[in-house]
This record gives structure tokens, sequence and C-alpha cells, in this order.
């Protein structure tokens, strides 16, 4: 679905949605150093997935600088923006923004910008359907913020 791993890393076990972009470096862990079963969150309650092998989860347009770092099992909402020395955490919310740490709400107007700007280098559009989608879905979104 047009996401993007071009560069040195390791993705094992993960699932991906569409025009996800990976920074050089990004890696996964998809396995537990104590080799229980891997837990996530949905709807921000822990879940057992009953599987040893489970990589990071991805939803769409999220975008991840060099060197990003997963532990095994996170969950990354649609949307997002990851630009952090160290590893984030395992439950990021649709439309987050993290930066050195910080969480934030990312600006919608700049996700719409950079969305079409995407889209765009694959020559297709960011259709004014999509662009609606999203507004409901960033309007409905509820992140803590620092």
């Amino acid at each position: 679905g047009w996401s993007n791993k071009q560069h040195d890393g390791y993705l094992g076990h993960s699932y991906i949605g569409e025009w996800v972009n990976f920074g050089a470096g990004t890696n996964n862990s998809d396995l537990k150093n104590n080799y229980s079963n891997v837990k996530i969150y949905i709807k921000n309650k822990l879940l057992n997935t009953n599987q040893l092998f489970i990589g990071v989860f991805v939803g769409d347009y999220s975008k991840f600088a060099i060197s990003t770092r997963f532990n095994t099992g996170t969950v990354v909402g649609m949307c997002s923006n990851i630009v952090s020395n160290s590893i984030p955490p395992k439950n990021i919310r649709a439309f987050s923004w993290i930066f050195d740490d910080k969480v934030s709400l990312h600006d919608y107007k700049k996700f719409i910008q950079t969305a079409k700007i995407t889209k765009s280098r694959r020559d297709k559009i960011f259709t004014q359907n999509e662009q609606d989608f999203y507004l409901n879905y960033f309007q409905q979104s509820e992140i803590d913020v620092d």
C-alpha cells in the first residue's frame, strides 16, 4: 500500500498500513527477551496475543525518523510522526506527534499538506473524501499530551 522502507533496518512480524514512511535504520523487536507471549494495546486495553513473534502495528500515513526503534508489540495509530532518540511508548494514539519524547497532537493542516505531497510523489491524489475521513477521525482523537 505505497509504504516505504528503503534503507537498513528490521520490521519482522509487523503489520504496516498504507502510505507509511520509515527512516533509515528503523527497527523493531519481534520477540521478548523472556520469550513470553506478546501483549498489545487495543483501545487502551492490554491484550495477550498468545503469540511469541509480533513486531509493530502501524496505521496509515505514519512517519518515522532515522533509527526509530520499537518494542515488541508496539501499536502506532494512523497519521503519527515520531522523531526520538529513545524508544517510543508501546501505545501511540492516532495523530500523535512525538519529538524528543514529548507527545503532542499532530497539526491537522500540516498532516493534510504532507499527505497531499506524499500521494503526489506517486502520481496519486489525496481526495476530498479522504480529507473528510481523516478530519472526522482527527476530531475524535483523544491523546494525552505533555
